[in-house]
């Protein structure tokens, strides 16, 4: 990637999941999390960058790699039943669905999934996926008393930076 055709990836991440997800019912995308998330925002997708490594590479270019966070979150009060205690894993499984769901016959991603987005990106110029994802389920505590379920969905981005004297 040149100097020259750099945009940020968080960026670069959040309008092509807002493209992935437009016909789902995502309500907020925020780059970084706010921390203090209304309920009206609810279900959103945050994106984060957790972390940069930048490594001397060959012929006058450095090395990139971002960590890239992707979190999904949903309001965990969509799980109770006429407020009632009574829980299911309704929300749970919604988010899997989302993050990696695969066409039954082909086993591919579907293209309305954060991997099937993670490596349609990957794809779209001299950026590379590295090979690892990770993905964490688990119940948050937010303000208010919001509780929320969400997916952190996390993977490197690797490329490479011209280095001019």
């Amino acid at each position: 990637m040149s100097n020259e055709t750099y945009s940020d990836n968080v960026t670069r991440v959040i309008d092509l999941l807002k493209e992935t997800f437009k016909e789902t019912p995502f309500k907020a995308y925020f780059d970084d999390d706010p921390g203090d998330i209304a309920k009206f925002d609810l279900p959103a997708i945050i994106v984060s960058e957790n972390s940069d490594v930048t490594s001397a590479g060959s012929m006058a270019q450095d090395d990139i790699e971002e960590q890239i966070l992707i979190k999904v979150v949903f309001d965990k009060a969509d799980d109770y039943k006429n407020d009632a205690d009574e829980r299911s894993n309704d929300t749970q499984r919604k988010l899997r669905k989302i993050v990696g769901e695969r066409d039954s016959v082909t086993g591919d991603y579907l293209p309305q999934t954060i991997k099937g987005a993670i490596r349609t990106f990957g794809q779209l110029d001299l950026n590379e996926i590295a090979d690892t994802m990770t993905t964490e389920y688990g119940v948050q505590p937010r303000d208010d008393g919001l509780m929320t379920i969400e997916a952190h969905v996390t993977f490197g981005l690797q490329y490479s930076v011209d280095i001019r004297h």
